[in-house]
């Protein structure tokens, strides 16, 4: 469990050994986000992350994990995880996930998120998504902002980038997740990456 720091920084705010840890041990500990293995005695990180959510709605969840499949991802990001990194990830990677998150965002990191663009339609995740979706026609700008918050960059950010106002950031945000039928950053995402919609 890590503290983020307003500087940029971050600090462990203490480890666990199982899932049923962390869930006893969350009201004695001030943290920001979760570092979350899927793979846990006792409680596994999925059940972990649907108590945190359920409970403690204000923390982030980052997944860290060996498992690469798109099951996995797609199971974390509905059970209410923030992000997906695979445990291969530099601490460059690391660090910035945790920035991300902690900022309210969402984070795949790159290997998941390239392996998800060179999937065929035929995956899992076309199975979650309807095929009243891809009839779903998005305009040029609604697409930039797509590609933007795939990247990971606040609404500030993007507002900048695109010379136009936070709010107008936040109602292409909200047509995002209308057109595709998401219910947060995280489905929006995965969304977009298995319908090759971000590179």
């Amino acid at each position: 469990m890590l503290e983020t720091a307003p500087e940029g920084g971050f600090s462990i705010a203490g480890e666990v050994e199982s899932g049923t840890d962390l869930v006893n041990r969350m009201p004695e500990l001030e943290a920001d986000v979760v570092l979350m293995d899927i793979n846990m005695p006792e409680m596994d990180g999925l059940q972990a992350t649907r108590h945190l959510r359920q409970h403690y709605p204000h923390i982030k969840i980052l997944i860290l994990s060996m498992l690469d499949g798109e099951r996995f991802v797609a199971d974390a990001l509905e059970a209410g995880a923030s992000g997906y990194l695979l445990k291969t990830v530099n601490r460059k990677e690391l660090s910035r996930a945790v920035q991300v998150t902690a900022g309210g965002e969402t984070y795949i990191c790159t290997d998941i998120a390239l392996k998800m663009l060179g999937k065929t339609p035929h995956t899992r995740f076309n199975e979650v998504y309807s095929e009243e979706k891809e009839k779903n026609n998005l305009s040029k700008r609604e697409l930039e902002v797509l590609g933007l918050i795939s990247k990971g960059y606040t609404t500030t950010q993007m507002a900048e980038m695109l010379f136009t106002s936070k709010r107008t950031i936040e109602s292409h945000r909200q047509h995002l997740l209308e057109k595709t039928d998401s219910k947060n950053t995280a489905v929006l995402i995965t969304y977009a990456a298995t319908h090759h919609l971000i590179e």
